[in-house]
């Protein structure tokens, strides 16, 4: 009985602050709903503009990483294997050096690259 006497007494002062919290709009939802689609929207469209600029950035980036590293594998490459001026075989192996060491970081910037490339498609 004492609850029933509660909710009879103190329903109507709770009410309008229901209310005020929960104003609907035209289409029938909450209008804080709608305030918080729109702001969901608009960081939905900021978030894809940054992943794009992402995905222009590591373009360029493997692009300028992997053409340096390619002309010195090519460099090096060709010095080994100059027959009109051999090298001695420490030469040779620092050569090899370098060129499994280019080859290491190529492998890496196109991991970079695919990996970036997988996550895009998510």
């Amino acid at each position: 009985m004492c609850f029933i006497l509660r909710f009879v007494f103190f329903q109507p002062a709770v009410l309008p602050d229901r209310e005020k919290r929960t104003r609907f709009s035209a289409n029938g939802l909450p209008g804080c709903y709608n305030d918080f689609m729109e702001r969901l929207e608009g960081q939905t469209a900021e978030l894809r503009r940054l992943s794009a600029i992402k995905d222009d950035f590591l373009a360029i980036t493997t692009h300028e990483l992997r053409t340096p590293l390619h002309g010195m594998i090519g460099i090096a490459d060709s010095l080994i294997h100059d027959a009109s001026n051999p090298l001695p075989p420490a030469v040779k192996s620092d050569l090899n050096i370098i060129i499994s060491s280019d080859m290491r970081l190529s492998n890496l910037v196109n991991y970079l690259l695919v990996a970036s490339k997988l996550k895009q498609k998510k």
